[in-house]
């Protein structure tokens, strides 16, 4: 990061709007990530901070909404979880994905339903949020927010129609609300919307497991690249390049499949100037990568990398 980019990131994270302003006039580039707090952008920073002003201020520089930490958390997931409704309605004005999933596959209509933010969790809805999206775990936002006591969430979520007996890792929503007694609101409004109370059993276990792990989406536009059957195998129709994969790399016997042809040169290069270079040593060296900035790993019998450049969009 330059100066200004410092400066810039410095005054979002601290809230200072006139240094911010002065940073940008400075040239300060609004989509540099601060490494030593998790890949941060400016616009990430603010939004999880709640400085609504600069977050504004941020968008109508052209900073890129649909960024994300090291953990691919966007602003729009990071200011649901925080609370911030107003940064929320924002984010989602200047376009920002609603659906876009975190390290975890976490949306933010489930971080938000997690924290309790019912009108969040409404204005998610309102954009087209995807009510039955599932986690890595299998959980939805309505399992979540049954599971951690938050009832107006729920509520939200019954009216919106959302499935109420999908079943994660342990069950469906009332089964994770019934262990716990606390959770007596929460227990008699999914029992009045119809809910059943259904654990998961090993088998079922065993498929959505499969299921969670049987396909990568692109990190920026959602895009499903690589489908994988029941039993984890897959063939050149399952997987379908988008605009941002970089390249792909198949370690079962799939070989290395170059996406990029700009890619391909900078491999070739790398090759001829470290005779011990192999290629999945790009796995390793995003930050040195000039075409990818993120790595996604993958395994159901099978081993994959994906490797994903957002401004391979447009």
């Amino acid at each position: 990061m330059t100066e200004p980019d410092d400066a810039l990131f410095a005054a979002a994270k601290a809230g200072n709007l006139e240094d911010v302003q002065q940073a940008i006039k400075a040239g300060a580039d609004v989509n540099a990530k601060n490494y030593q707090y998790d890949g941060d952008t400016a616009l990430l920073t603010a939004s999880k901070k709640g400085h609504t002003q600069i977050v504004q201020l941020l968008i109508e520089a052209n900073a890129d909404v649909n960024d994300y930490d090291d953990g691919e958390r966007t602003a729009l997931v990071a200011a649901s979880e925080a609370g911030h409704t107003q940064i929320v309605q924002l984010l989602i004005e200047a376009k920002a994905y609603v659906n876009a999933q975190d390290h975890w596959r976490r949306t933010a209509i489930m971080a938000a339903s997690e924290r309790g933010h019912a009108q969040i969790v409404r204005i998610l809805i309102d954009a087209k949020a995807d009510l039955n999206a599932r986690d890595k775990s299998g959980s939805t936002a309505i399992i979540i927010a049954s599971s951690k006591g938050q009832p107006e969430a729920v509520r939200v979520l019954i009216d919106a129609k959302a499935d109420l007996n999908i079943k994660d890792h342990i069950g469906t929503a009332l089964a994770r609300a019934m262990m716990d007694e606390g959770h007596t609101e929460i227990i008699e409004l999914l029992k009045g919307a119809g809910a059943e109370a259904s654990h998961t059993d090993h088998d079922e276990y065993t498929a959505l497991m499969v299921d969670m792990e049987a396909s990568v989406l692109c990190p920026h536009c959602e895009h499903v690249v690589l489908s994988v059957d029941s039993d984890g195998d897959f063939d050149g129709d399952s997987v379908s390049p988008c605009e941002h994969l970089v390249y792909l790399w198949i370690d079962s016997g799939g070989g290395f499949e170059v996406i990029s042809e700009e890619f391909e040169k900078w491999l070739t290069d790398q090759e001829k100037a470290n005779e011990n270079f192999e290629e999945y040593d790009v796995v390793s060296k995003v930050a040195k990568n000039p075409f990818v900035d993120t790595i996604i790993e993958h395994e159901v019998g099978i081993a994959a990398y994906y490797g994903f450049k957002k401004d391979r969009q447009k």
